[in-house]
């Protein structure tokens, strides 16, 4: 792809309206079975993970020559996965849904907390630093891999 046709609508869009779709289809699978996070639950996550790394393996020539690219995509990948967990749970919650119920120790599921606090934190640490390296490097990272 030549430089004047490098731009987020061109390369990054079409990443997100995919995370879009994949993480809708991984919570409608979750719901599917049980709204539990499980072995199925972790399956569907990993596909959604691996369309991630691939993309970002695949594009990140293209992303590094548009400006802030492989943060904006690097937010996508975060914010659609979460997002749709956190949606999810909210819906469980509201309904009073046993899937998401913890026990007398603890109020949520222990699956369910995982998920929604340990990838999150996990991750977003890992986003945080990648903004800063972003913001150092004006919005242009130089991948020479």
């Amino acid at each position: 792809m030549s430089q004047t046709q490098l731009n987020a609508r061109r390369v990054i869009l079409p990443y997100l309206a995919t995370m879009v779709v994949l993480n809708i289809l991984l919570q409608l699978g979750i719901a599917a079975t049980g709204n539990r996070i499980d072995l199925t639950a972790a399956l569907m996550t990993a596909v959604v993970a691996v369309v991630y790394a691939l993309y970002h393996w695949r594009r990140r020539h293209a992303l590094s020559q548009i400006r802030f690219g492989r943060l904006v995509a690097h937010l996508c990948g975060f914010i659609t996965v979460n997002l749709g967990f956190h949606i999810h749970a909210a819906v469980l919650i509201v309904g009073n849904e046993e899937a998401i119920r913890g026990d007398a120790n603890f109020p949520i599921d222990d699956q369910w907390f995982g998920v929604l606090f340990g990838m999150f934190v996990i991750w977003g640490v890992g986003l945080l630093i990648h903004l800063t390296a972003s913001i150092a490097s004006r919005g242009f990272e130089d991948l020479h891999a």
